[in-house]
């Protein structure tokens, strides 16, 4: 059978034109929006919404630190955001970092504690021991999203 060049040319836009409509069914691709690029169960972490400027609202209020044996009343002392380089990847995420301190009156060892709020509710934040004394300690916790 033979061909114009016409009608190859019209039977080959079609194609691309047809091929373009079916491109994702074709490699297997779906579109993929920022939540399906995060780990399972990212979105129903309380933690995930928060950022410095939550965590400053209640500064000088009272937390209370759990373990499975113990809860330890604390005060958050100070929220201190970081400054973040933005790299080409990072352009469009959103990144912060900071550091919660928390006041104790006793000394706890760095671990991951529940954590309890009245207004922010109960999250997981692993936090490391600072300075310290005979009267108090200060745990912090950083939060890095990059």
């Amino acid at each position: 059978m033979k061909f114009s060049r016409r009608h190859f040319i019209k039977l080959g836009g079609a194609t691309a034109a047809g091929i373009s409509g079916f491109g994702s069914f074709a490699f297997g691709q779906k579109k993929s929006f920022f939540a399906d690029r995060l780990p399972d169960g990212m979105l129903a972490d309380p933690l995930f919404g928060y950022g410095a400027d939550e965590f400053k609202k209640y500064l000088g209020t009272g937390f209370t630190l759990m373990t499975e044996n113990a809860a330890i009343p604390a005060v958050l002392t100070a929220v201190e955001s970081s400054v973040v380089s933005r790299n080409k990847t990072a352009r469009n995420r959103r990144a912060e970092c900071f550091t919660l301190s928390f006041q104790l009156p006793l000394d706890a060892p760095q671990s991951t504690y529940t954590v309890f709020h009245p207004q922010l509710g109960t999250f997981d934040l692993f936090l490391v021991p600072g300075r310290s004394d005979k009267a108090e300690s200060i745990l912090h916790a950083v939060i890095n999203r990059v």
